[in-house]
């Protein structure tokens, strides 16, 4: 069986600020002019695309996740204090005492990788404030998807073509009170009373990994962002299934966003 390795790498601003330093880190929206990667988001994935590589300890475990990696926008363009927002997880069924359990490890090659891609950027066009145009350091978040699957064309299923849907771990419920915790609504919206609703739409693999994120109905790019940012932290769902095979499911996620 043929195997392939997909790096997918998904760009969004990150939705807090602070430094190491005391100086003051711009969220996206609060400057004139954004940070920019030189030659633009399709030069960025270029060099990502070029630069990151799969951990060898990944591809023959077939780990796949998504590690989201923050780092500041220096006022030089340069990228500084790169880090990990996360971790994944993968597990495995390994024979304790003659008896099969389930192990979780943290998969920290994953991490390694993102980070040292990250790191590795060029300079980048600096943000800027005011009509003076001052440069300003500003966070910048960018997941990056390490996505293992064993063949190139498998059929994805939709919700009802199956028998057993996938279902995040602990229903629904669950499911939306995890986002709530997860997911940040950015003050400013107050001012400007931007509500309602964000669907994202994903892949829930076989494995009960998600993967091919997108928005397909979008209310505002930063909470549409968000979203992406949040469902792609989500822990292992329990995978769909047909014919009493776990299957790849094509799933749609709603989320809503109102004021308190």
């Amino acid at each position: 069986m043929k195997k392939l390795f997909i790096l997918l790498i998904l760009q969004f601003p990150f939705l807090a600020a602070f430094s190491q330093t005391g100086e003051k880190v711009y969220c996206i929206w609060e400057i004139a002019e954004k940070p920019e990667f030189l030659g633009g988001d399709s030069a960025m994935y270029a060099f990502l695309h070029e630069t990151i590589r799969y951990p060898l300890d990944a591809q023959e475990k077939k780990i796949s996740g998504t590690v989201v990696v923050a780092f500041t926008i220096e006022k030089d363009g340069s990228v500084n204090e790169v880090r990990a927002e996360n971790i994944p997880v993968y597990s495995e069924i390994v024979d304790i005492d003659g008896v099969e359990t389930k192990v979780e490890h943290e998969a920290t090659s994953l991490v390694d990788e993102a980070i040292r891609g990250i790191s590795l950027m060029p300079k980048w066009k600096p943000g800027t404030i005011g009509e003076e145009k001052e440069t300003v350091r500003v966070h910048f978040t960018i997941p990056v998807c390490f996505q293992f699957s064993g063949t190139e064309d498998e059929k994805i299923y939709t919700i009802d073509d199956i028998e057993v849907q996938p279902e995040f771990p602990g229903g629904e419920s669950a499911m939306y009170e995890w986002m709530s915790k997860k997911l940040v609504y950015p003050d400013h919206y107050n001012e400007i009373s931007i509500a309602g609703t964000v669907v994202a739409q994903v892949v829930i693999e076989k494995d009960g990994l998600i993967s091919d994120i997108k928005v397909v109905k979008s209310l505002d790019p930063p909470l549409d962002k968000e979203v992406i940012r949040v469902v792609s932290m989500m822990p292992k769902w329990n995978p769909g299934k047909h014919d009493g095979q776990s299957v790849r499911v094509a799933y749609k996620i709603p989320v809503k966003f109102q004021l308190k």
